[in-house]
């Protein structure tokens, strides 16, 4: 069971989201602290960032390359009933 995740933006891509964004471009537009991730996910019960942005953004996004094999996440399917 995880705990309590504060939803924000949810459902809402950001702006150029299909050519990929990286973590602190995720977490800023998602108002996440970006400094703190791995601790507020831990907080939030999660120990995969993947799960952990899918909860908050209700997004399904998965990691991937860019250029210069930047890790990148990419976004799927608007995620309904979480």
């Amino acid at each position: 069971m995880t705990g309590k995740v504060s939803p924000q933006n949810y459902g809402v891509l950001p702006p150029a989201a299909d050519d990929g964004l990286s973590q602190t471009a995720l977490c800023t537009f998602y108002e996440l602290s970006w400094k703190n991730l791995k601790r507020g996910m831990a907080v939030a019960g999660f120990d995969d960032v993947e799960r952990y942005f899918q909860q908050t953004t209700g997004i399904a996004w998965t990691q991937g390359k860019g250029l210069r094999s930047t890790k990148l996440y990419f976004p799927g399917e608007s995620v309904q009933n979480i």
